[in-house]
């Protein structure tokens, strides 16, 4: 992003959402504050990513590029800096994928993978469910009906071979806030998916 205010942008006292506001006015040098303000610490957070980033300069360029593409959409509801992070992480776990240097889980291997709850306990929704290879076939459209940031966990955790702690750090949350979100992500699935071979049983009879 080669962006460049006309004016010095160390003087500009507007807020972040000002200029966002602005350069979706029509204000080309708003976007180029922004980018004065933001480009060092987007790229330090490429750079501090668990995994080695061949290009931080790239997945920042893309970055900005997404914001061209996106600022109308912003909806104020985070800060602009939080929403540049969001951003920052999505297209370095694209910039990742497309590299696919870590072995990988297929997506009909994913299920197999779940670390489920302890067999042991009656309530476990994963008791009714035997049939896994149905269960593989209807994990992408299971993936597509949790949160966002359940499904970002699952994502990079078993698609893309990442650690609890190296997605931690890729997402900026606490470990703990990983293997909750991956918890509660598996025992949705899990569910759904009882309650889907109960009614194909019940239809079968």
């Amino acid at each position: 992003m080669t962006t460049q205010p006309s004016q010095d942008p160390r003087t500009d006292s507007r807020t972040d959402a000002d200029l966002l506001a602005a350069y979706v006015s029509g204000d080309g040098d708003a976007l180029g504050v922004l980018v004065h303000r933001y480009q060092r610490v987007l790229l330090s957070l490429v750079r501090n990513l668990a995994w080695f980033e061949p290009d931080p300069e790239a997945v920042v360029q893309e970055v900005w590029l997404r914001v061209l593409q996106s600022a109308a959409t912003f909806s104020g509801q985070a800060k602009v800096s939080t929403w540049l992070h969001r951003i920052t992480v999505n297209e370095a776990i694209t910039a990742a994928r497309r590299r696919r240097t870590r072995p990988v889980t297929p997506v009909g291997e994913v299920f197999g993978s779940f670390d489920l709850a302890d067999r042991n306990d009656p309530a476990d929704p994963a008791q009714p469910v035997v049939d896994r290879e149905h269960a593989a076939a209807l994990l992408p459209d299971l993936l597509a009906q949790l949160p966002r940031d359940q499904r970002l966990v699952l994502e990079v955790l078993h698609l893309d071979g990442l650690t609890n702690e190296e997605a931690a750090q890729l997402l900026g949350v606490a470990v703990g806030t990983i293997k909750s979100r991956a918890h509660r992500a598996r025992v949705t699935i899990v569910a759904h998916l009882a309650t889907r071979a109960r009614a194909d049983a019940g239809a079968d009879l």
